[in-house]
């Protein structure tokens, strides 16, 4: 086993991917204070964030939108809210973690108040999730996240928390300098540690099984809990068995296969400037055209 692969299964293992015991409850709320992420402590200075030198940068026809630079001096016509969305997503993709207040206001030259204001703003229409105890803490930028939710992801410099099955084989289609990353995490029935090399050429080998609780339309419900129970299984066998420990009815299965298919372009643009969220009939389609069906999906049979 390489070295690549003992540092992501030691993160799974040691740093608290959650074990059968340490779930977050299937029926319960999250409280982003009850995980510890592995990611580096906040540095004391805001001034030199360790993201600013990303080399993401996107052309547009008003010019050059990059991480090398100030998003302060992004075109003029770039809105205050979406400097802060872009700087929070790139923030968590040079770094594996979730930007600061004093680290966004820093980089986007936006007031700290202001930036809070941008990041209620960036909550409400779902672009990022907000710690429910502390609103200066965002912990999800989906595909990212920044508390541990069953996944963790190492690329060739970075290790992420996977935000669930769907979105830990979604990083290496949104990162365009990472052709693979390594997704680790347990089954949730019999503990048994999995690892695979997920890349944008192939779906990655393996008989294990997805299985999603929540149904599309109840998502934002609670997306704390919806994307926890996203989860991978060694097999239908271990779903039933986890379905039977917990009490809960089944969702929705899909082979490795499908979940890669379907990961691929669900987050296409997100480090973009001016990317906006798929409205309900375009995310429908999609499903459908990944080869998802049913009423879990808002599809037919």
């Amino acid at each position: 086993m390489g070295v690549h692969r003992v540092r992501v299964l030691l993160a799974a293992g040691v740093h608290g991917l959650q074990r059968k015991s340490g779930n977050p409850p299937v029926g319960g709320a999250f409280s982003g204070r009850r995980h510890v992420p592995i990611v580096p402590h906040e540095r004391s200075s805001p001034h030199a964030p360790p993201w600013l030198t990303l080399d993401t940068s996107t052309s547009t026809s008003e010019g050059t939108v990059g991480m090398t630079e100030n998003v302060s001096a992004a075109p003029t016509s770039l809105h205050k809210t979406e400097k802060v969305r872009l700087a929070v997503y790139h923030g968590f993709a040079r770094t594996g973690r979730a930007p600061s207040v004093p680290e966004l206001a820093a980089h986007t030259g936006l007031a700290p108040d202001h930036v809070r204001q941008e990041l209620h703003t960036l909550h409400a229409r779902h672009d990022v999730v907000l710690d429910s105890q502390d609103s200066d803490r965002v912990v999800m930028a989906h595909p990212f996240a920044s508390v541990p939710l069953g996944f963790s992801v190492m690329g060739s410099h970075t290790l992420w928390w996977g935000g669930c099955a769907w979105d830990s084989f979604a990083l290496p289609h949104l990162l365009r300098n990472e052709p693979d990353v390594l997704v680790a995490t347990r089954c949730p029935a019999c503990d048994t540690p999995h690892a695979w090399v997920v890349g944008r050429e192939a779906p990655p080998k393996g008989d294990q099984v997805a299985h999603f609780l929540t149904p599309m339309h109840r998502a934002w419900d609670d997306i704390m809990h919806t994307c926890a129970n996203q989860r991978l299984f060694c097999s239908t066998d271990c779903v039933d068995s986890w379905l039977q420990q917990t009490g809960q009815e089944r969702g929705y299965v899909m082979d490795l296969t499908t979940l890669w298919r379907f990961a691929g372009d669900w987050y296409t643009g997100r480090l973009d400037p001016g990317h906006t969220r798929r409205d309900p009939s375009s995310a429908t389609a999609y499903f459908a055209q990944v080869g998802l069906h049913g009423s879990f999906w808002g599809l037919p049979e």
